[in-house]
């Protein structure tokens, strides 16, 4: 420009139209994944950004909704969002044009833009977008959703693996499961029904590690919805039966809302090891996926794999050459790690420790707050 200024892009030569992104990110490199005031490493952040940064999108206004919510430290893979973007295809699927364009010379093209290539030209390598799809423009990624799968990695650590399926068994089917989950004292969460379907809950071996207290197991369960914290609650629960603290049978007591109204207070299991796997809708999505980009993402993926390997197995020989140094070789590190706080002095069981506060309670409060206000 003959003034040296930058010329404006401009978005009314363009149509728009609802999409869904399919996505992973790595939970530790990020705060969680809804944007967050005062937060600028969380991943919508991060890539609602990358979208004003490459056009695809006016502004952070554009009906961005999200399948799973996941919290700082959690991490997701095909994690489904939708929002409204610019479109270079006249031809798409739900396409609309706002009505300024109808002043201005408009497009005229029929290919697509490469969302997935554009998005991860400049995200960072944390956040990898997979694929695309049209989409009505009354799809919601979170109440369109009909299954939701989640994955918790863990060591054996001397577990009683039995017992934890046996206990993860009584968790399966439709119950109120306001004791494995953290309560909010907001208006919306306590009038919320904690009632859930979990389809199904398995705990497996994961192949290539030798028997003993560093083997891998891996949870998987899937449901019709998840509550807060509910999957660290539970993963916290099944860790003391596999403790042999508790017997699966205090599953059970804890899903008895009648005589257990209140959650007994224990420990959530750590956040880096749980994963936002994957998502069915009742209407599929037709996922656009390219070759190239897949390899793009799988090469990424690769590399970070390969630097916390390597990293993995120098930090395992120095464990080998100073655990001959140990003579009991007793030692609390992983009891520590998935418990995410230090080991108690004394094992109370479950059912005799103090209560948090029951969701009746919350509610009696929140109600008397009400009417000293004079609201109704």
């Amino acid at each position: 420009m003959a003034d040296g200024k930058k010329k404006e892009f401009d978005f009314s030569r363009y149509p728009e139209r609802r999409i869904a992104l399919l996505f992973l990110y790595f939970g530790w490199e990020h705060d969680g994944l809804v944007t967050q005031p005062n937060m600028p490493n969380t991943v919508e952040e991060v890539l609602l950004n990358a979208l004003i940064r490459t056009k695809l999108i006016r502004s952070r206004d554009c009906g961005l909704n999200r399948c799973g919510r996941t919290d700082k430290g959690v991490s997701g893979f095909r994690q489904v969002c939708s929002l409204i973007v610019r479109s270079t295809d006249i031809n798409g699927e739900g396409l609309y044009w706002k009505e300024e364009s109808a002043r201005m010379p408009r497009i005229v093209s029929t290919k697509e833009l490469d969302y997935v290539k554009i998005l991860n030209a400049v995200l960072p390598a944390s956040i990898r977008v997979l694929a695309w799809s049209p989409c009505l423009m009354d799809f919601n990624a979170r109440f369109n959703c009909s299954k939701r799968y989640y994955t918790y990695v863990f060591p054996k650590n001397g577990f009683d693996i039995e017992k934890m399926k046996i206990a993860a068994s009584y968790l399966v089917g439709s119950h109120d499961f306001r004791n494995f989950c953290r309560i909010d004292n907001n208006k919306a969460r306590l009038e919320t029904s904690y009632v859930r379907e979990i389809f199904e809950m398995d705990i497996k071996a994961i192949c290539g590690e030798p028997d003993g207290p560093y083997k891998m197991y891996q949870l998987s369960v899937s449901g019709s919805g998840f509550l807060w914290h509910m999957v660290r609650c539970v993963v916290g629960v099944l860790f003391e039966v596999g403790l042999q603290h508790e017997e699966p049978s205090v599953v059970k007591e804890l899903l008895d809302i009648e005589n257990c109204s209140a959650r007994p207070q224990y420990q959530l299991a750590k956040d880096t090891p749980l994963c936002f796997f994957d998502c069915n809708y009742n209407q599929p999505l037709e996922w656009k996926f390219d070759v190239e980009a897949l390899r793009k993402v799988f090469c990424s993926l690769e590399k970070s794999w390969i630097d916390l390997k390597v990293k993995c197995d120098m930090i395992r020989a120095m464990m080998n050459e100073i655990s001959g140094m140990i003579p009991d070789g007793n030692h609390n590190a992983m009891e520590e790690y998935i418990r995410d706080a230090p080991i108690p002095k004394k094992v109370v069981p479950m059912m005799k420790r103090p209560r948090c506060e029951s969701l009746a309670a919350r509610k009696e409060k929140m109600d008397n707050k009400k009417s000293k206000m004079g609201l109704e």
